[in-house]
């Protein structure tokens, strides 16, 4: 009699298990990884904080730059003799703006010669940008600062175009993927919607959640899991037991519902491990059953593969079959929500990349303000004039070629002896430099060199500096504005003074 109690109470529990399983959700599984993939393209994209001192670095340098630029180039921006900002500019004035480089170079060089007096750059004995007093260092300081000035705008330019597409939403287009996936249609919808995000009426399933509708939407696709009007209700969720399918379903009044059901979602960073974690969960949740010499594959419950999924009791599947078929089936990555997270996935890695890029790029920027200010300080205490190319300066210096390292230096000395103009007195005190008062001299210019001086200089030069130029001539374009250094030593030239190159 024992035994048979035993027996029987087996049996019972047995009983009561079957029955606690049968009451479990339908779809759990399902349930769950639509959930995931709810949150991960509910998230949205805020990029990290970059730098924001990229653009007044810049107008720094070529506040430094212009500075030391000859006085004629500088009053084209001087307000007080006229000068205007690109768009107040006419005529003659527009002309010469528009020649000069248009509307950005323009206005540019207008904020430069505003921040030489702002900052005080090159006017004081003391500070960052010493002023510099000899021409001859001024010549040597803007040999170099004209090609940082060039580099520091092109990094300048690149850094905002980076970050134009970290903070402009129509360019870098993640939230608008992101809520593709989550409602269909052009990223635009909050809600989903009949036709866009799935079937185009609520009176069938085959018109809301045929093979037809599904895939156009992760909610579109959930709520058709989840809201079968043949059903049982709660086959999802208990937590759930809205059914659209009827006359009067609203998918936009059933959404807030159905992700209750997911329990608290808090408003994620998009990533793109998110969106990889949520689609693998997905994928686990699907079913695969043979059907014939192919497979079918569907999401949800079925009592017999995806061929009776029809929102029915039992039957709570949404069926995937045409992008898993063997043959004549459609790509798995042109599921629609699964292309859009796809892409918003893209984005965020293409977003990340240039994140570093502009932080490299802005670090470079940081190093030549730096080297700026070294640069103005050497010149203004007179030890830059050595480690200059004079070649270069000659290039990138507005006035007259100089063939010679004699001529340069020549022209630098005279430059410095016209600083005392008219000034008989001032030029007195230049003697030692080769300096003579010319009554007859140009106006501004009587104070000058030497004869003897300029003599000298014109020994100096010679056969050798015609030849140096014949061969320099077939090689002047390749050059360019890069220092000539290392460039002559490959062309196998020989130092002869500390700035001049001859040839062999």
């Amino acid at each position: 009699m024992t035994r048979q109690l035993v027996y029987l109470l087996k049996l019972t529990l047995c009983f009561v298990v079957d029955k606690v399983r049968g009451a479990a959700d339908d779809t759990a599984n399902a349930h769950r990884a639509m959930c995931s993939l709810s949150q991960a393209a509910a998230a949205t994209y805020s990029p990290p904080q970059l730098p924001t001192d990229a653009a007044a670095l810049n107008v720094r340098i070529q506040a430094a730059n212009m500075s030391i630029a000859p006085e004629t180039w500088k009053a084209l921006f001087d307000p007080e003799k006229g000068s205007k900002a690109y768009d107040q500019t006419t005529g003659e004035n527009r002309t010469l703006a528009d020649r000069l480089g248009g509307k950005e170079k323009w206005n540019g060089w207008l904020a430069a010669f505003a921040a030489i007096k702002e900052q005080n750059i090159g006017t004081k004995a003391e500070g960052p940008y010493p002023k510099i007093e000899k021409a001859s260092d001024r010549a040597a300081a803007r040999a170099q600062l004209f090609l940082i000035a060039a580099t520091a705008a092109k990094l300048t330019e690149r850094i905002s175009e980076l970050q134009s597409f970290l903070t402009d939403r129509d360019k870098n287009k993640i939230d608008e993927h992101l809520k593709k996936a989550l409602f269909g249609g052009d990223g635009k919808l909050t809600a989903p919607a009949l036709t866009t995000s799935l079937g185009t009426a609520v009176n069938s399933w085959t018109n809301l959640c045929g093979s037809d509708h599904i895939g156009k939407s992760i909610s579109g696709d959930f709520i058709c899991l989840c809201g079968g009007s043949g059903a049982a209700t709660k086959q999802c969720s208990g937590a759930y037991s809205t059914v659209v399918q009827t006359g009067a379903g609203d998918p936009a009044a059933a959404w807030p519902n159905l992700l209750q059901s997911c329990g608290t979602q808090t408003k994620e960073q998009a990533s793109p491990e998110t969106i990889a974690a949520a689609v693998s969960q997905w994928h686990s949740a699907l079913t695969q059953k043979a059907s014939g010499s192919d497979n079918t594959v569907y999401l949800g419950k079925s009592s017999n593969g995806a061929t009776e999924c029809a929102g029915t009791d039992g039957n709570t599947c949404i069926v995937y079959t045409d992008y898993f078929k063997k043959t004549a089936g459609k790509a798995l990555n042109s599921l629609p929500w699964l292309t859009a997270l796809q892409q918003a996935a893209a984005s965020i890695r293409k977003a990340q990349t240039i994140v570093t890029k502009a932080e490299a790029l802005h670090s470079q920027l940081q190093a030549l303000a730096e080297a700026t200010e070294s640069i103005y300080s050497a010149a203004a205490a007179g030890s830059l004039w050595s480690a200059t190319e004079l070649s270069v300066a000659a290039k990138i210096t507005p006035g007259p070629t100089i063939v010679s390292a004699s001529h340069k230096k020549q022209a630098a000395e005279e430059t410095e002896c016209n600083e005392a103009k008219d000034d008989q007195e001032a030029c007195k005190k230049l003697k030692e430099k080769g300096c003579v008062f010319n009554h007859k001299g140009d106006e501004s210019k009587k104070c000058t060199l030497t004869e003897k001086v300029k003599q000298e200089a014109r020994k100096s030069s010679g056969k050798t500096i015609q030849k140096f130029w014949k061969k320099e001539g077939k090689c002047a374009v390749k050059i360019g504005g890069s220092l000539l250094t290392s460039y002559c030593i490959q062309m196998g030239w020989k130092r002869v003074e500390r700035f001049q190159f001859y040839c062999k």
